[in-house]
């Protein structure tokens, strides 16, 4: 449904992917920020697929029964439309979810 990229910080700018500094006479040394939020929706396949696992176990407590579930979620595609520009990424998730189930009784 929408897909953004927030980036917060600095970072010095160098000249070369050898990290080489820029130069007082060239302005140097500069610092960037990097606080931003954006739309990437446009990037990235609106179609994912991959596999999902996982266990659960309930028991009494009381008048109803106490609930642990843990899930693991993970994308097997790339989700980037340009890879060659933006790199190659996949989707993925732990759960871990907690819970209280209670009988809901109908008066008689």
């Amino acid at each position: 449904l929408s897909a953004k990229n927030v980036t917060s910080g600095t970072s010095e700018v160098y000249l070369d992917k050898n990290r080489t500094p820029i130069p007082p006479q060239m302005g140097g040394p500069i610092v960037a920020p990097f606080d931003a939020t954006t739309d990437n929706k446009s990037s990235l396949h609106t179609f994912n697929w991959g596999v999902q696992a996982g266990v659960g176990m309930a028991r009494p407590l009381g008048r109803g029964a106490v609930s642990l579930e843990v899930r693991g979620e993970i994308g097997l595609m790339n989700i980037q439309l340009h890879p060659d520009m933006d790199g190659k990424n996949s989707t993925g998730a732990a759960i871990v979810a907690l819970g209280y189930a209670f009988p809901l009784h109908h008066g008689g």
